[in-house]
């Protein structure tokens, strides 16, 4: 094993970089393959507990390289004083130079950002951010975006903001942000404050409230046509006539519904209305429909007479010419499983197989 060729040796761990059993097993083999196991194994760090940042400052202390080959870091913030301590010092004896993605996930007890969040993790040249957060003020989301001018993604749909007004946004650096995500109107109209609209490539819409629909159609104006994907969850609380969206300038676009809410339905029926009335020519090559995986392995919501009306709704849609070009793929979860597969970000766009009962429908064998 010893003399197995780099180039073998590389492949092979490659192929596993994404099992982490099967990494942590490689790092007990010959060197050949260890050394390339090493790079993996530490290149996703989640430090999920005090325990884990004390666990991993042990390891920094006696394998002083492993703080290079930290690319993404998880970590859910100290609740106490003493222990975000320990992770200063932490950050603070072994540097994590090439981190690029970061996680953050607690609640913030003061208004200064700065008090809860490490300074090393202030001066990362991120190009990732994803934050789940619960925030007392809006101003700390801002003063915490700005401390990353290279971000490029930028997901804040977990983060919940406790009191907000008007005018609070203290106009900074522009983000040009191409991957972002978000499910509350109060963080869009401010956040849009701080982003360049128009180089946006990706944006997710997570399940926001039907009176709030029409405040995201900013976010797909986007007339240098470089917005290339739409991914929406169901729309929550119908409580109001729902609003249509323009998306057919988008090219791939995908909803996602629980399969055993009430409201499935009602979400993919406004999804199926959106296409319809939708303005202009259509520019959509993929459609795909996600119904997540319940739980519960009968009763769903999809064999009622109203769905059956739902799916006759967008068979007359997505037969019509201005849709010829368009491709539809349909996933559905049973109990806590996915047909034909999990679905992925590679896959929602490479894989079909047509069906002979309708050429725009594709399913996986």
């Amino acid at each position: 094993m010893d003399s197995l060729p780099i180039e073998l040796a590389d492949a092979i761990v490659d192929v596993l970089s994404d099992d982490y059993c099967s990494i942590c097993a490689l790092l007990s083999v010959p060197c050949c393959l260890r050394s390339r196991a090493r790079v993996h194994s530490f290149r996703i760090v989640h430090l999920l507990s005090e325990d884990s940042v004390l666990v991993f400052y042990d390891l920094c202390q006696s394998s002083p390289g492993i703080p290079h080959l930290v690319k993404e870091l998880h970590i859910v913030l100290p609740r106490t004083t003493e222990h975000t301590d320990e992770l200063h010092q932490l950050l603070e004896s072994h540097p994590l130079p090439n981190v690029r993605a970061l996680t953050l996930k607690n609640t913030f007890r003061h208004g200064n950002i700065k008090k809860e969040v490490p300074s090393a993790f202030l001066s990362y040249s991120l190009a990732s951010l994803t934050l789940d957060l619960r925030l007392f003020r809006l101003e700390s989301l801002y003063e915490l975006l700005t401390c990353y001018p290279t971000l490029k993604h930028l997901d804040i749909s977990l983060v919940n903001v406790m009191w907000t007004r008007k005018g609070e946004v203290n106009q900074g650096a522009i983000l040009s942000i191409e991957d972002f995500s978000i499910s509350s109107s109060a963080l869009l109209c401010s956040a849009a404050q701080l982003l360049t609209i128009n180089t946006l490539h990706s944006v997710t819409l997570a399940g926001f409230k039907v009176p709030e629909l029409h405040k995201c159609q900013q976010l797909l104006n986007n007339p240098s046509g470089v917005l290339q994907r739409l991914h929406s969850y169901q729309p929550r609380h119908w409580y109001a006539p729902p609003i249509k969206l323009e998306m057919l300038h988008v090219p791939f676009l995908t909803l996602e519904a629980c399969r055993f809410d009430y409201n499935v339905g009602m979400g993919v029926k406004w999804f199926v209305d959106c296409l319809e009335s939708g303005i202009g020519p259509v520019k959509v090559s993929r459609i795909n429909i996600l119904l997540t995986p319940s739980g519960e392995l009968y009763g769903s919501h999809l064999e009622r007479s109203i769905d059956k009306y739902i799916w006759s709704s967008l068979d007359s849609t997505l037969t019509t010419p201005r849709f010829a070009a368009t491709t539809l793929r349909i996933w559905v979860g049973y109990a806590v499983e996915w047909y034909p597969t999990i679905p992925d970000a590679d896959f929602l766009e490479q894989t079909a197989v047509h069906s002979q009962c309708a050429p725009w429908l594709t399913f996986e064998e």
